[in-house]
């Protein structure tokens, strides 16, 4: 009776994956904390996405689990997991070898509603039903056009820790050929384009101006104010309010697109 069981429940599996479609995906990063993988809504943007996360640990057991993110933090709370640990991403594991290189690896379907932002994967990887087959299965066929949405992201800590900007990135993958193409994070493409606006004004234009004006001091004359010339008042306030917008553009690449001392290249093996 129980091995007519084990039976049933092997056939019922596979009678879903073959008309659900599987997915089976293995990610790989030269650091010593976590890697971690997400289905996202828009490939760039951290956030919803359907994220795998793991790290492995010599010490202690392994960490490998299923998140639902919902913003940029992330904690326990953002488990997307069953009591007994199942969840849409099924044999998951996660390995480092004596490189140094840290290996998470899941199988998922491509239809789970489990998985709350990416419940339907099939048109994204090209899997469309097809004709009936022998047994009454449906065939899966590819359209090469389709691409799939991905978020990654790495650290060297061993925790659900914030990575940096540069730690992490998002990329469409054509799952028929394995071609890939990175896609510019909406969030580091603004802090870019604003700390390259804040030192254009400061070097193109403030300091310049402001550097310029002792020697055409001429074109403003006698003119005074409070006292003190204008060019001279003019040349302080240029110089001044240019090395302040200067130092908001240091701030803004430190802080924002700062990047860990990795001590090494940073590899991520899409397949």
């Amino acid at each position: 009776m129980h091995r007519r069981m084990q039976h049933a429940r092997a056939v019922r599996m596979a009678d879903d994956l073959m008309r659900d479609g599987s997915l089976h995906i293995a990610v790989q990063a030269s650091v010593a904390g976590y890697v971690a993988l997400g289905f996202a809504t828009n490939p760039g943007v951290m956030s919803p996405a359907d994220v795998v996360l793991g790290w492995a640990s010599s010490s202690s057991s392994s960490y490998v689990h299923t998140f639902h993110v919902t913003d940029e933090a992330l904690d326990e709370s953002n488990l997307n997991e069953g009591a007994d640990g199942s969840s849409w991403a099924y044999d998951r594991g996660v390995t480092q070898g004596s490189n140094g290189i840290t290996t998470i690896c899941f199988s998922r379907r491509l239809r789970d509603a489990r998985a709350t932002v990416s419940p339907d994967l099939r048109a994204a990887t090209g899997a469309v039903g097809g004709g009936a087959s022998a047994g009454g299965r449906r065939r899966l066929q590819q359209d090469v056009a389709a691409t799939l949405g991905l978020n990654w992201a790495v650290s060297n800590n061993k925790g659900l820790v914030q990575h940096t900007t540069r730690n992490s990135g998002g990329f469409r993958l054509d799952v028929s050929s394995g071609a890939a193409g990175d896609v510019a994070s909406s969030n580091t493409q603004h802090w870019i384009n604003v700390h390259g606006v804040l030192m254009a004004v400061a070097w193109g234009l403030l300091l310049p101006l402001g550097t310029l004006l002792p020697a055409h001091r001429w074109i403003l004359g006698d003119t005074k104010a409070g006292g003190k010339h204008v060019w001279f008042l003019l040349h302080l306030g240029f110089q001044w309010t240019g090395i302040l917008v200067f130092v908001a553009g240091f701030v803004v690449a430190f802080v924002k697109l700062d990047d860990l001392d990795m001590g090494g290249e940073v590899r991520a093996r899409r397949r």
